[in-house]
């Protein structure tokens, strides 16, 4: 069974175990496990197209290089999270019996992701100064390039790698601020509606939420006020849209309130999105943080001052557990939050 039909089929069991609402301990330490494996697929379905866009975008030699050493590195990585997924799932059918769980159907949505703002605190970011300027240098270019329209650029990633991150840098830096007279962000929930998000953006732009229209046709109008035909740099985070027609619909009222040489920055863990999004020239890729960068940020949360000096039996533990976050700075975070 494919990787993607196995995440499904857990979904369709995680349904029928919620709704007995057993609550003893040992089913709700399968589910924990059951859970566990389901977003470690995600992760690696994620990570195998995002890698496939990669290849797409890399044209110079040395760049060719790079990608054939880091997919080589990913091919290792990858076998061995196949065969820790196996033996999980081994395991897990040995249990399913016990609770008498059966798969039903069931229309599969991906895993929520908390709702985002566009403020970063820009001293707690750590690696992300070279492509916070690459993005800056191609938002630049869009800008002042000939398309009349609008242009668009995808930044796609892991989940957890990096990219609202990285949008929030590129959002409030004065570059940016100097070429737009108008900035606005938005966050797009994994279930795409265009009502909510053109609410979302107009409620970006003002403080008068109890105003917004009750129509799509008011609504329409206030993000029209609100554009004026300014040169707009909009960051879309989190779009899993994956419908041309639907997509066409915002980016056409989009064009239709703003001027030439506005720019709407994506970020987007989906590889199809992001080539549906912009046909016309490749998505950034975020790539994962250095080791030495990702130990920067652990032993940061971990480690008082002084602390790697004060504690050296434990910065060996400490960097196998960055090893094991595989460069994906949430990761680290997702540690030091869950710590004793």
């Amino acid at each position: 069974m494919e990787n993607k039909e196995v995440y499904r089929a857990i979904s369709a069991i995680l349904q029928d175990a919620d709704q007995m609402q057993n609550n003893s301990n040992s089913q709700g330490n399968w589910l924990n496990l059951l859970k566990d494996v389901a977003y470690d697929i995600d992760d690696l379905i994620d990570e195998l197209a995002t890698n496939a866009l990669q290849k797409k975008t890399n044209q110079s030699i040395s760049e060719k290089v790079s990608y054939r050493t880091s997919h080589i590195s990913l091919r290792l990585r990858s076998s061995h999270k196949f065969e820790d997924i196996r033996k999980k799932l081994d395991q897990i059918a040995s249990f399913k019996r016990d609770f008498q769980l059966t798969e039903h159907p069931m229309q599969v949505e991906m895993f929520h992701s908390p709702n985002t703002f566009s403020f970063v605190n820009k001293a707690r970011v750590v690696g992300r100064e070279t492509a916070q300027r690459e993005v800056i240098d191609i938002v630049l270019r869009l800008s002042s390039g000939s398309s009349p329209g609008l242009s668009v650029l995808p930044i796609v990633g892991l989940g957890g790698i990096g990219k609202t991150t990285l949008a929030k840098l590129v959002l409030n830096d004065p570059q940016i601020g100097e070429q737009f007279e108008t900035k606005l962000w938005a966050y797009s929930s994994e279930k795409y509606e265009l009502k909510k998000l053109i609410e979302a953006i107009i409620k970006f732009a003002s403080t008068l939420e109890s105003q917004l229209g009750s129509g799509i046709e008011e609504l329409q109008k206030q993000l029209h006020d609100i554009l004026q035909g300014q040169r707009l740099f909009l960051v879309l985070d989190n779009m899993w849209i994956k419908d041309w027609n639907q997509w066409n619909e915002l980016k056409d009222l989009l064009e239709s309130g703003a001027a030439k040489g506005s720019v709407v920055l994506v970020t987007t863990r989906n590889a199809k999105v992001a080539s549906m999004l912009s046909a016309d020239r490749p998505a950034y890729v975020l790539t994962h943080l250095s080791s030495e960068d990702c130990w920067s940020i652990f032993s940061r949360c971990v480690f008082k001052e002084g602390g790697e000096q004060t504690y050296p039996h434990l910065v060996n533990i400490g960097k196998l557990i960055v090893d094991k976050c595989g460069g994906v700075p949430i990761g680290l975070y997702s540690y030091n939050s869950s710590a004793p």
